[in-house]
């Protein structure tokens, strides 16, 4: 608020000497009245303005500020007329050209920030990101998306870089982040995305149970290397759901990335870790790596126990005019 206050009146003052200027007006103290009279109406048409934007109809909004136009134009005529030296023109006249002006100026910039605001930003964790872009680009949607970590597109909507951003649940860490930033935050749920198993191809072992997963996790088994990502990482909380602050040592690895955690399981023939069904073996894929049937259920099937909710989320306060109709597209999409 306070800087759209500033904004405004420095323009406003620039845009009205200008054209005070351009008339005639030279002493030093008719500009010194006309800066003056700018600081004592600018700021309280402005405050008006926006708090009428942000509590009122926008039929509201448009009444308020014709009447406070009217009213500024009336005022700063009836002060340029009694105190002004300047006398080519009248004070009124004065003032409805220099708030015209003013006027016509704010409104073709207001113009081209509402066109370069209904840009939205989207953007979508790694493993959702094919499906996403697909969407976008066979609805001819014409606005970017971005791929990036789930740890970055958590940040970018509660800091209001992203418009909305396609990802898996947020972790504590994340929800701490999104109550920290006031954002009242919505979140539909797409569909659910599969959470694969995947061992080395060399490993005999078709079928596990969340069991021996934990079990496996939370010990020194030999027969395993696990792998794991950091924290905060969309498939590495969904996994939190049944393997929680494990131990990192001996045989438990933590990877940085999902391209090495699928590597390092194909290097290793004892090797088990886990990876979004679209990602491995969608996006990424290694022959020496195989994904393997959860509680004797196969990936594909509606049974599969690991299965989790992928979310489009988006501020409730945002409102950019694109974002209802970018919105309606994905959920049909996803259907």
């Amino acid at each position: 608020m306070i800087t759209s206050l500033v904004v405004s009146l420095v323009l406003t003052l620039i845009i009205e000497l200008s054209v005070s200027l351009i008339v005639g007006v030279r002493k030093r103290n008719d500009i010194i009245t006309i800066i003056a009279v700018n600081f004592l109406t600018n700021p309280l048409v402005v405050f008006l303005a926006s708090i009428t934007k942000i509590y009122g109809s926008d039929l509201l909004y448009c009444i308020v500020v014709a009447i406070m136009e009217v009213i500024v134009f009336i005022v700063e005529g009836i002060i340029f007329k009694k105190i002004l030296l300047f006398n080519k023109i009248s004070g009124l006249k004065l003032s409805l050209i220099n708030n015209l002006t003013s006027f016509l100026i704010g409104l073709v910039i207001t113009s081209v920030m509402a066109l370069t605001s209904s840009n939205v930003n989207i953007e979508a964790a790694s493993a959702f990101y094919p499906k996403a872009k697909d969407i976008i680009d066979s609805n001819n949607l014409h606005y970017n998306i971005e791929m990036k970590s789930t740890s970055d597109v958590y940040e970018d909507i509660a800091s209001g870089k992203a418009d909305i951003i396609i990802a898996s649940g947020p972790s504590l860490e994340q929800k701490e982040l999104i109550e920290s930033s006031n954002k009242d935050l919505e979140f539909i749920k797409l569909y659910k995305e599969p959470l694969a198993i995947i061992v080395n191809k060399e490993n005999t072992i078709e079928n596990i149970s969340i069991e021996e997963i934990q079990e496996i996790y939370n010990s020194n088994n030999e027969d395993y290397n696990t792998y794991q990502l950091e924290k905060n990482n969309g498939s590495q909380t969904c996994f939190e759901s049944i393997v929680k602050n494990n131990k990192l040592e001996n045989n438990h690895y933590e990877i940085k990335t999902m391209p090495d955690i699928v590597d390092k399981v194909g290097e290793d023939s004892k090797g088990i870790a886990y990876a979004f069904n679209s990602y491995f073996p969608k996006m990424y894929d290694n022959s020496n790596v195989k994904s393997i049937k959860v509680n004797g259920y196969d990936i594909d099937d509606e049974n599969y126990p690991l299965q989790y909710d992928v979310y489009l989320i988006y501020d409730k306060d945002n409102h950019n005019k694109n974002l209802d109709d970018i919105i309606e597209v994905f959920m049909a999409n996803y259907e």
